[in-house]
């Protein structure tokens, strides 16, 4: 059940910083530009 709960979790995180993303992309002015390179879990 954990194991699901983290995925459905990270699944979800990845969506939305992917919608921020395509949010500031179409402005010009400040050229904004998000990139994600990794996740860091503490357990």
């Amino acid at each position: 059940v954990r194991e699901f709960r983290f995925f459905e979790l990270l699944t979800y995180a990845i969506g939305f910083w992917n919608s921020v993303n395509l949010r500031y992309e179409t402005l010009n002015t400040p050229g904004i530009q998000l990139r994600i390179t990794g996740i860091l879990i503490n357990m």
